[in-house]
């Protein structure tokens, strides 16, 4: 099978895997989310931590979907007590370097802590878009999908716009030391198709006002940039072109979900402080 028709089937079963799982139910969207933090986790793990042992690399990102768990349970108002489980696995990772054999034992406790900050807090504060609605007034009155739908549609166009601009005018590097196929010409065309997106959205989703989707659009494509660009940056430092390869045509989970990790957070607090 050609690399391009297995990107277009592996593309085509994330996005309906996502979108599915986003009309289906919250708890469905989590589920995902929870698989998602397990696979990225362990990615990153192996992007940081290259000559850590695959058991120590399991237990640490089992530590780090847990906290995803707390979290989650905590901010869908499933099981609220669960955040008091979350300071006892930040203090985990210290007790494990005790036992440990290694030299570097900041290193290890660094990286699992930033898998925790980086992974698991995103993946989890994303779901908090299923709470937001009412308007330019908004404040969490129950689940509903359109901004967490929205989100993801305005992402997924900047990405292809982005990319076909790039290839078609693209002239200037955007960050040519960290990722030289990325132009300002992309950025730009990524930039204005997804505003032209989130106009539309605000004709059919009138949970936000046009303002805010215009908003939430820049920090979606300026954000996210950046995320990419800081993924590009770890997986050059450790001379990995891809982080995994659990998705055919696309590398791994951390590779597709970049983006997300540094909009996400970005986007809920601008709807908590609008």
């Amino acid at each position: 099978m050609s690399n391009f028709w297995q990107r277009t089937i592996t593309g085509a079963v994330y996005v309906s895997l996502i979108v599915g799982s986003i009309l289906w139910h919250p708890y469905a969207f989590a589920s995902v989310m929870l698989i998602f933090t397990a696979i990225a986790s362990y990615e990153f793990l192996k992007l940081v931590s290259p000559n850590s042992a695959k058991h120590e690399r399991i237990i640490n990102a089992a530590i780090i979907v847990l906290s995803f768990l707390c979290l989650t349970l905590t901010f869908l108002q499933i099981f609220p007590p669960a955040i008091l489980v979350f300071p006892f696995l930040l203090f985990i990772p210290f007790v494990l370097e005790l036992f440990g054999k290694n030299n570097e034992p900041f290193v290890h406790i660094g990286n699992v802590i930033l898998g925790i900050v980086y992974i698991a807090l995103s993946l989890s504060l994303i779901n908090l878009l299923f709470l937001f609605n009412n308007g330019s007034n908004i404040k969490p009155i129950g689940f509903e999908y359109k901004i967490l739908l929205g989100f993801f549609i305005i992402l997924w166009v900047n990405d292809t716009f982005a990319y076909l601009t790039g290839i078609t005018i693209g002239k200037h590097k955007l960050f040519e030391r960290i990722s030289p196929k990325k132009t300002w010409e992309g950025a730009i065309g990524g930039l204005i198709f997804s505003m032209v997106t989130a106009f539309i959205l605000s004709l059919f989703f009138d949970v936000l006002i046009l303002r805010d989707w215009l908003i939430v659009a820049i920090i979606i494509v300026v954000i996210g940039t950046i995320g990419d660009l800081v993924e590009s940056m770890l997986k050059r430092s450790a001379g990995c072109k891809d982080s995994g390869n659990i998705l055919p045509g696309h590398g791994g989970i951390l590779d597709r979900i970049d983006s997300i990790l540094f909009a996400a957070p970005f986007v809920v607090l601008y709807l908590i402080t609008v």
